[in-house]
């Protein structure tokens, strides 16, 4: 691999995109994206970038999993501030809850089928 194509696979790390890795590692703007594209395609680049990407989720621990368990807990944390602005202090058991909403989520049927029409709030 050459200088220049390990520039590309570090460039690439940083936003998977191939067209602006190749541009940051001096391809020029006419052929960026076409490079970019056969960069990819390069078994020795290839297997660069797995190796590199398997080395950060180990060092990270980060996993599609974990960023989808996240961000689920933020989608059903508390709120701290209510629509007026006041601050609304979080249940002491905040922690369980969130878990408890993770939990019936996985469990819930998608889109609200089968659940009782009576437990859904008045709009």
């Amino acid at each position: 691999m050459t200088a220049k194509q390990q520039l590309f696979v570090d460039e690439y790390l940083i936003d998977l995109n191939a067209t602006q890795a190749a541009l940051r590692a001096g391809y020029s703007e006419k052929t960026a994206r076409s490079i970019g594209a056969e960069n990819l395609s390069k078994p020795d680049i290839e297997k660069a970038i797995a190796d590199a990407l398997e080395a950060r989720r180990l060092r990270t621990e980060i996993t599609q999993d974990r960023v989808l368990e996240e961000l689920a807990a933020i989608a059903f944390a508390p709120a701290t501030r209510s629509a007026r602005g006041q601050i609304v202090r979080p249940p002491s058991g905040a922690r369980q809850t969130s878990q408890a909403s993770r939990d019936v989520h996985r469990t819930s049927p998608p889109h609200g089928r089968g659940q009782d029409e009576r437990a859904r709030p008045e709009r």
